[in-house]
């Protein structure tokens, strides 16, 4: 089963074990250059961010994965997925000011994606 597909796990599994299947899987989508899957690797670690009390990291991920989105012309969305789960943009909006919200969805928009993937894959839990 690909990771990806088991990294959805989140709903269920703690958000640690979600969150390093979703760092394998973005990486390796990285690596294979499956930009589709890359952004949906990140809207989903989004997420986690966001669970995990990390909101600011959930908004770079989710813009991150927005742009990405736009550039390659679209791809695959939670929505198709028909999760019940909170977008990881409108949970964090429930935590953050409006200015807290729009410095990480500038930098997930202007980062390089490197560096968005890098932080993605290095970020832990503290």
């Amino acid at each position: 089963m690909p990771l990806r597909r088991l990294s959805t796990e989140h709903r269920t599994a703690p958000h640690d074990e979600a969150e390093e299947r979703l760092r394998r899987a973005l990486q390796i989508g990285w690596e294979l250059e499956n930009l589709v899957g890359v952004a949906t690797d990140l809207h989903w670690l989004g997420r986690v961010a966001v669970a995990q009390g990390r909101p600011e990291d959930g908004v770079v991920f989710a813009a991150a994965a927005s742009r990405l989105r736009d550039l390659v012309g679209g791809g695959l969305t939670v929505q198709l997925y028909q999760f019940d789960v909170d977008n990881p943009v409108d949970a964090a909006r429930r935590e953050l000011s409006d200015a807290e919200f729009e410095r990480p969805w500038a930098i997930g928009h202007a980062q390089p994606l490197d560096d968005v993937v890098a932080q993605a894959v290095d970020s832990a839990r503290e």
